[in-house]
């Protein structure tokens, strides 16, 4: 059996927790299809991960009744580009108020997203300060003076499919064939919209681009639009 440093099971274990941490601070971003650097080693990460608790496994089991797997990357091929993926809770600041403030968004492992189950979590946040809209500030194209200024953060990030050749340690037989969704090139960003909450419980908000503005029938409806996995019908339909 193939020996390990105690430290280099400890790494390889942690990895199990399939957490993957927003490690990017980019404002902007030209990926595409081509498989990173950074992707292919997601998916040799988890794979070191389950071969490091195989061998634990049969470390502590007789050979004979408990046979190691090993896990083998074959391929990963992107299957939804780098873009929006989550939108977090919306905080307000009111007119003529400033808050230094701080929104995290994720996706938990074995979420469903766009039909693919998620193999690790992915979270990521933001901090900066949002200031509340002037006195008498109109939103645009309307007659609706502004309330508050909302906030919340944005994650973006690539989806990818991994695909493992799982074999027998000893014997190298092929056993199955493995496949995992994991996001790679993880990114925050801040977003504000000034915004005008109703007495009746609609709310206006502001295109981040300034030019248009946008009902909601309820505060409800608005928030759970940004804090969910297409959230940008509520900022920039």
């Amino acid at each position: 059996m193939k020996s390990k440093t105690l430290l280099g099971i400890l790494i390889s274990l942690m990895m199990v927790s399939t957490s993957i941490t927003n490690v990017y601070a980019k404002q902007q971003s030209t990926q595409s299809d081509t498989i990173t650097t950074e992707m292919w080693q997601i998916g040799q990460n988890y794979a070191d991960s389950i071969n490091a608790q195989s061998e634990s496994m049969a470390s502590s089991i007789s050979p004979m009744m408990y046979g190691s797997e090993i896990w083998t990357l074959t391929n990963v091929t992107v299957v939804i580009p780098w873009g929006t993926v989550k939108g977090s809770t919306v905080g307000y600041v009111a007119m003529n108020q400033s808050l230094s403030v701080t929104r995290t968004w994720s996706i938990n492992v074995g979420t469903s997203y766009k039909g693919y189950t998620v193999g690790a979590s992915i979270s990521g946040s933001f901090t900066w300060n949002v200031y509340g809209p002037n006195a008498n500030y109109l939103l645009p194209q309307t007659n609706v003076i502004a309330t508050h200024t909302s906030y919340f953060s944005i994650g973006k990030a690539t989806l990818s499919r991994y695909t493992y050749r799982v074999t027998e340690e000893y014997t190298g037989a092929f056993i199955r064939t493995e496949t995992r969704y994991f996001f790679s090139e993880v990114a925050s960003f801040s977003y504000s919209q000034i915004a005008s909450i109703m007495d009746n419980n609609n709310i206006w908000v502001q295109h981040v681009n300034l030019s248009q503005s946008k009902k909601f029938n309820t505060v409800i409806e608005y928030q759970n639009t940004i804090n969910s996995t297409n959230p940008s019908p509520a900022y920039s339909w």
